[in-house]
């Protein structure tokens, strides 16, 4: 995501909701062999019959069989949203990019060598724009990036020779420095991936792990001039624990998680930075069946958990000005309806004292397959 303005983060939080009703995150079924989305799109039903509630517009699919992940706002009114498309008989999918023109979506199937496909985040700078996400051929999913170049996709060759599968979950591509996270799978379990664009060819930067420790990295953000902080989550080998990480002079150095209850499970599953003195982490904590929200924010000097708005999973935080923050989740509380569905999009803001919780859309994302929202 861009972040060398705040005026482009308002535009781009209007529209993140299509992430949270995309069914992505840590939850989701994951292995070598599994790209990460879920559920397919081809198992929902293509019918609309919900107004969505609370100011917010459906726009339909711009492809049918489609599932949003990740959207960015250039910020003069265009953005840009990944994915995947389903292929004709449910045989894996097709990477999918479509561009906003404030009227409608332009979406473009992007062919690769591989015969599944999942783009995964897209983020912007004033010079370009880069995608990541997976591809699969064979047995093993390896890790993939596009840029955007002469107004065409083009795939970007990343260095990989690990035997295990792997994805790339996040891109930041701010203030001239481009970073790409995700994860790969050892034979004991998930490894922290990391990638840096010099300007001509991406270099490996995995962070490194205690001996014995597993972890992937779900987000990744920095400011112009500020700080680079990717988060995620590490094991072990009992319980997972958020992870927290800031890149210094080109390596990444591990800080102090809160964990008041190290009894929970905590997953980090995005980050979004406003300075040197301001960065806001979310994601959530399992207790017992119940998934709580878990927020935390960083003031210069540490990290401190804030109390959630809600009890659910927090997914996406973006920041909507020089007042207030904004996150959004997947809300698992609601028993499965008549249709299926058991997922409604939420949004809240925090004012410098308390959260303000705001019903999202009403469409529920198992009928409005690949839908987008904004207000």
């Amino acid at each position: 995501m861009d972040r060398d303005g705040v005026g482009v983060r308002v535009a781009a939080v209007a529209v993140a909701a299509v992430v949270a009703l995309a069914g992505i995150g840590p939850g989701a079924p994951m292995g070598p062999d599994t790209p990460w989305l879920a559920p397919a799109a081809s198992s929902f039903a293509t019918t609309q019959d919900e107004a969505c509630t609370s100011g917010w517009l459906v726009q339909p699919p711009a492809v049918t069989g489609s599932i949003l992940a990740g959207i960015e706002s250039l910020g003069d009114g265009t953005l840009w949203a990944v994915g995947g498309k389903s292929n004709a008989g449910g045989l894996g999918k097709s990477a999918l990019a479509q561009r906003w023109d404030g009227v409608e979506w332009h979406p473009e199937i992007i062919e690769t060598d591989g015969d599944d496909d999942s783009l995964l985040a897209v983020s912007a700078s004033s010079r370009t724009i880069w995608s990541v996400g997976s591809t699969r051929r064979g047995v093993y999913r390896r890790p993939v990036s596009l840029r955007l170049a002469d107004g065409a996709w083009k795939r970007v060759p990343l260095p990989y020779a690990n035997k295990g599968g792997a994805s790339l979950i996040g891109v930041e591509a701010s203030g001239g420095e481009v970073l790409a996270v995700g994860q790969w799978w050892s034979r004991t379990g998930r490894r922290p991936l990391a990638y840096a664009w010099d300007g001509a060819a991406w270099q490996r930067s995995d962070p490194r792990l205690a001996a014995g420790e597993t972890g992937a990295l779900l987000g990744v953000a920095r400011v112009k001039g500020g700080p680079t902080w990717a988060v995620g989550w590490v094991s072990d080998g009992t319980l997972r624990g958020g992870l927290i990480l800031r890149r210094v002079d080109g390596a990444w150095q591990r800080t102090a998680v809160p964990d008041p209850d190290g009894s929970l499970e905590t997953i980090l599953t995005d980050v979004d930075v406003r300075s040197s003195t301001e960065a806001w982490a979310v994601g959530y904590r399992l207790d017992g069946t119940h998934q709580r929200p878990h927020v935390l924010r960083w003031d210069g000097s540490a990290w401190t958990e804030l109390p959630g708005a809600a009890h659910h999973r927090a997914r996406r935080v973006h920041a909507l000005g020089r007042g207030g923050w904004g996150w959004h989740r997947l809300d698992h509380g609601h028993p499965a309806g008549a249709d299926g569905s058991a997922f409604r999009a939420f949004a809240a803001s925090w004012d410098g004292s308390a959260w303000s919780l705001g019903r999202g859309p009403g469409c529920r994302p198992r009928r409005t397959p690949g839908c987008s929202m904004r207000p």
